[in-house]
C-alpha cells in the first residue's frame, strides 16, 4: 500500500556537507528544468481512486486538478498508477499559454512533464525511467 509521499526537497551541490567533492565519482544525471507546478499523481488504496496531490498538499487545489486532467498524458498515468499501485508519478503541469522555460514560446495545450517515479522501495532510474513512460 502506498501513501502520498511530498517530492524531496533538493540542495544546491555548494550546500552538501563536503560541498561539490560529494558528488566525486557518482554519477550524474542532468536533466532539462521544466518550470510549472509540481504534482503527484498515485493510487490511493483506501478510497480506491487516483489522486492528484500538489508539491505541499495531499489533494491538489480542485483548479490544479482539471488543469492535470485536461492534458492527454494524464489518462496514461493514471493506467499506469491504477496497474501498479505501489507508485507515485512526480511531474510539471504545464498550463496552456505558459512558457515553461521562458525561452519557448507559450504552449498551445496543457501539458504535463513526468520528471520522477517513486516505486515502494525507491526512485527509478532514469533507464527505466524513460522506458515507462514511451510505454504508456
Amino acid at each position: 500500500m502506498m501513501d502520498w509521499i511530498k517530492y524531496p526537497d533538493l540542495d544546491y551541490p555548494a550546500q552538501l556537507p563536503k560541498g561539490y567533492k560529494s558528488l566525486v565519482g557518482r554519477m550524474i544525471f542532468v536533466e532539462e528544468k521544466r518550470d510549472g507546478s509540481n504534482i503527484a499523481i498515485w493510487f490511493d488504496d483506501y478510497n480506491e481512486d487516483v489522486v492528484i496531490s500538489s508539491r505541499r498538499q495531499k489533494i491538489a487545489h480542485p483548479k490544479l486538478q482539471e488543469q492535470v486532467k485536461a492534458t492527454e498524458d494524464y489518462w496514461k498515468i493514471r493506467k499506469f498508477v491504477i496497474e501498479n499501485p505501489n507508485t507515485i508519478v512526480y511531474a510539471e503541469s504545464i498550463p496552456k499559454g505558459y512558457t515553461p522555460t521562458k525561452i519557448e514560446p507559450p504552449h498551445d495545450k496543457p501539458e504535463l512533464v513526468v520528471f520522477d517515479i517513486l516505486i515502494l522501495g525507491g526512485f527509478l532510474n532514469p533507464i527505466d525511467l524513460s522506458s515507462i513512460c514511451r510505454k504508456y
